[in-house]
């Protein structure tokens, strides 16, 4: 979760008298902060009581990494489209929260010289069709009236779009194929596909992040000296 959320997960190395390692202690991401030293290709930790890590005082496992070092978190180079998803999600709720889709109007030839005549109009349809307990109930027009529908609007569409984009991009982002986590709208793959799927994720998500950690560990722990 830490390499996910933070780019890195580290945990402290305590080794024992006999100069074994013997517990690994996981560290959260806001008891340390990264000592770089670029020149030489150095990574101390130091936690917030002082103390600090050396090489070989600490495992380090890395997500994504702009200088072979420090991790950087996945979801922080999602941030935009995070927030624009919420943004979106806010603003359909909004929208439809009354349960009422505003896509068109009531027009009527009914003259009236009464100035409320038309906020009565709208409230007596609102009472009768509008809300989530009057979904799915067939409207009955009195003598006069037609209701005009506007469709979708450019604004809906787009943000429709977005919603339907975002999972996409998330999904891409952490490397994980939309069937494994149930999404099959834009899959053909069935049978043996999603087979070759699993594979395919196995290979070329898992797999390298595994030999990353099996690396870290063999070189700081397992040691002749």
């Amino acid at each position: 979760v830490n390499r996910l959320l933070y780019g890195s997960a580290v945990s402290k190395i305590v080794w024992g008298g006999d100069g074994r390692p013997q517990e690994l202690i996981v560290l959260k991401p806001t008891d340390f902060t990264f000592l770089e030293f670029p020149h030489e290709e150095k990574l101390w930790i130091q936690l917030h009581n002082g103390q600090i890590l050396q090489e070989f005082e600490y495992i380090i496992w890395q997500d994504l990494t702009l200088n072979t070092r420090v991790g950087v978190s996945r979801f922080g180079l999602l941030n935009n489209t995070l927030k624009l998803g919420i943004t979106a999600n806010d603003y359909l709720q909004k929208y439809y929260e009354n349960g009422t889709l505003q896509d068109g109007y009531l027009k009527t030839a009914i003259k009236s010289s009464d100035p409320n005549f038309g906020d009565e109009m709208s409230a007596m349809w609102t009472s009768k069709h509008g809300g989530v307990k009057n979904m799915g109930k067939i409207p009955v027009l009195q003598l006069g009236t037609e209701y005009v529908s506007l469709g979708k609007t450019n604004v809906e569409s787009q943000v429709m779009e977005l919603l339907n984009q975002q999972p996409t991009q998330i999904y891409q982002m952490i490397g994980v194929p939309p069937q494994l986590v149930s999404d099959m709208s834009k899959s053909t793959s069935f049978g043996t596909g999603v087979e070759e799927t699993v594979i395919g994720f196995m290979t070329f998500t898992m797999q390298p992040y595994a030999e990353e950690l099996e690396y870290e560990l063999s070189y700081k722990l397992l040691r002749n000296s």
